[in-house]
């Protein structure tokens, strides 16, 4: 039960930093994702149910607030939650360059799926844009908030944790 309250702050308190912060860290129209960061966090962390779990909470979050279309960001952080489970024992446990080349990548397939997505509903996605202007981009400033994430998260679990098994004794 607290470590499902602890997910739900965490996700709610992104959200809440995605929608009234993120906006003003804005450089030519690029913002990070912070959701995406802290999903991939969890994937890393806690493997393929909590990726997935706190992708499609994190992205209905999102819909119910920002999208066009609903169910984009949800179906998009879900694939992304589970997907980034996978990498978790390909790389080191320790470090951050493995969770920084992580969210990398899951930027980049986030940002094609969401293209992928909107063309298959009849919008308009020029591909040299989407490329040149908001994928690369985007990606790069998601994994430059990683090294402020990730440890930041990891101490919180560990927090956790220790509360957690200070409680059953």
């Amino acid at each position: 039960m607290q470590r499902f309250l602890l997910t739900a702050l965490v996700l709610i308190g992104t959200f809440l930093a995605q929608t009234v912060l993120v906006p003003h860290l804005s450089v030519a129209g690029i913002q990070p994702d912070l959701m995406l960061v802290v999903i991939v966090c969890f994937a890393l962390t806690e493997g393929m149910n909590m990726g997935s779990f706190t992708g499609f909470f994190g992205g209905l979050l999102e819909d119910l607030v920002m999208a066009n279309y609903m169910g984009f960001n949800m179906v998009t952080k879900t694939i992304i939650g589970g997907a980034s489970s996978l990498l978790r024992d390909m790389g080191p446990r320790e470090g951050i360059m493995w969770p920084m080349i992580t969210v990398f990548g899951a930027s980049i397939i986030s940002q094609a799926m969401t293209a992928l997505l909107a063309f298959l509903f009849g919008e308009t996605v020029v591909v040299r844009s989407i490329l040149s202007w908001s994928m690369l981009p985007t990606a790069l400033y998601n994994t430059l908030f990683t090294p402020f994430i990730y440890p930041a998260f990891i101490r919180v679990l560990k927090w956790q944790e220790s509360h957690a098994r200070m409680q059953v004794m």
